[in-house]
């Protein structure tokens, strides 16, 4: 067999044990997790109506009509649900978690490819590798077929790192290319915002070098590609750039606080200084880069640190200055992450970059020891292969047995809920979001006030009393932590589905708020 041939045979097999995996985790991937959530609402409701919008009330802003029970998309940018809620509008059902799945193994299958062939156009170990990392890794698997974009952000920061580092010499087609990533990569994830901004600082630094018809190209492409999300902002918020997300920074570093103001449960600054809020970004950061590498180290364990830490001072040493390029979309990354409150998932748009360079750490280090350069990538395979046998094998929580059995715990609830009269619901609980995941399994509007529920920091009986006349509440989603202090809240409540992990209580009509007459008719359309 020629080299070409087994080189031709490997990638072939690579690509059919990632097909495999990946299968697999769309079976196992079974619930609506997290964020996903707000995905799988946002799409389904655009199925139903074509406008995209969370069928809950979400937002509490001055920007948001408070009135509303169904708040526009803005926690996320829009477009994930959006392609979900086009696929759910033209086909039978309402299962929009089925389709975000779809568009997870699409990025996955991207990302598959793109390795595949940067192996066959550059034969070696130093491509070879980082596909068959990609291939086992458990975060890419199982983020695969989980519903989110995180599969589809790696892709985009890793194309990033490739093609920052052809700055300035690089073909008009790169800069297209480059432009392309930058107008799509907010519209998947704010954090994304880092791939406009690496390529700008990078022509920055070498504006002098930079053809001005390349830059033409890259501002073109990134504007036709941004285009509707900028309109579609524009319309909805009165600018072109606009995100909720910001706010859960701001309140968790204390700069900002929910609460009742006039009329309305909206948030306002806090007069806190800024020594505290520094004092708590800076330890945020730090316990979040330590957390950051403990994932890294979960899904690839001592060797695979030791070879992306080899790979990344090979580049240092071969590339210079170009190197810090390269770095610049993943730091800008890592600065928007950081400094907010870690999840396990930030860590898995880095992965593909990172097992790029632990391809080239495997080179570097073959060429001085083969035996000790194979023996790290035996490691790391082997490490992968054990993360197969947890149950379930997922990373989107690092220990997701516990959300697993709260989960399923919370479906008959859900299901049962759904067979009670329409009513809007006060979701307070505080696990599985509050009552987000279980609005999937029910069509009862649900008004938001988990960060308004126990723990709460000032008044907390005012703002969901408020909250309940508003909006005509006549149901609360509790769960066993929180159902006795919802319980002094609201005395006259009385519990009519409870499992012993969640609860629904039952409040008596009659109040009327300023939006009851608004929620109302919304509610009956």
């Amino acid at each position: 067999m020629s080299r070409r041939a087994a080189l031709v045979a490997c990638v072939t097999g690579l690509l059919l044990v990632g097909a495999v995996l990946r299968v697999w985790s769309f079976e196992w991937n079974d619930r609506v997790q997290g964020d996903i959530g707000l995905f799988a609402l946002a799409a389904r409701e655009f199925a139903d109506s074509g406008q995209m919008k969370y069928p809950i009330k979400y937002e509490f802003s001055d920007g948001a009509d408070y009135c509303s029970p169904r708040s526009v998309v803005s926690q996320h940018p829009p477009l994930f649900p959006w392609a979900a809620g086009l696929l759910a509008r033209v086909t039978p059902g309402d299962d929009t978690f089925f389709w975000l799945k779809i568009l997870s193994e699409l990025g996955a299958i991207l990302l598959l490819g793109w390795l595949a062939l940067r192996a066959l156009r550059a034969p070696g170990a130093g491509t070879l590798v980082p596909l068959g990392l990609v291939v086992l890794s458990p975060a890419l698997v199982d983020f695969s077929a989980n519903g989110s974009p995180y599969v589809w952000s790696g892709l985009l920061l890793l194309l990033a790192a490739s093609l920052i580092g052809r700055v300035p010499r690089g073909r008009i087609g790169d800069y297209v290319l480059a432009g392309a990533l930058s107008g799509l990569g907010p519209q998947l994830h704010p954090a994304l915002y880092a791939v406009p901004a690496g390529f700008l600082l990078a022509g920055a630094a070498q504006w002098r070098r930079v053809p001005l018809v390349a830059f033409g190209a890259f501002l073109a492409a990134g504007a036709s590609v941004a285009a509707p999300w900028l309109l579609w902002n524009w319309k909805h918020f009165g600018t072109p750039l606009y995100s909720y997300s910001p706010h859960v920074l701001w309140t968790n570093l204390g700069l900002a606080r929910e609460g009742i103001y006039g009329d309305v449960v909206s948030w306002r600054w806090a007069d806190v200084g800024w020594v505290g809020p520094l004092a708590t970004a800076a330890r945020t950061v730090v316990e979040s880069a330590v957390e950051m590498v403990q994932g890294l180290w979960l899904d690839a364990g001592p060797g695979g640190l030791l070879l992306a830490v080899a790979g990344a001072l090979a580049l240092m040493r071969v590339e210079g200055p170009r190197f810090i390029y390269r770095l610049l979309p993943l730091s800008l990354y890592l600065a928007l992450v950081l400094p907010v409150l870690y999840r396990d998932r930030f860590v898995v748009p880095l992965l593909p970059v990172f097992y790029q360079a632990a391809g080239i750490g495997f080179a570097m280090l073959a060429v001085r020891s083969r035996a000790l350069a194979s023996l790290l990538v035996a490691l790391v395979v082997a490490w992968m292969s054990a993360g197969y046998f947890e149950s379930p094998p997922t990373r989107y929580y690092r220990d997701d047995a516990p959300h697993r059995a709260a989960y399923m715990a919370m479906l008959p609830v859900a299901r049962d809920f759904a067979l009670l009269p329409p009513g809007t619901t006060l979701g307070a609980s505080g696990t599985l979001d509050g009552g987000i995941a279980a609005a999937y399994y029910h069509r009862n509007l649900l008004v938001r006030g988990r960060s308004h529920g126990p723990p709460l920091e000032s008044e907390p009986g005012d703002v969901l009393r408020k909250l309940r006349r508003d909006f005509g509440v006549r149901y609360v989603w509790a769960d066993q932590f929180t159902v006795e202090q919802l319980e002094d809240v609201f005395p006259d409540a009385r519990r009519v589905l409870d499992n012993g992990a969640f609860v629904v209580l039952k409040l008596p009509g009659g109040q009327v708020g300023v939006c009851d007459r608004a929620v109302v008719g919304e509610a009956r359309s």
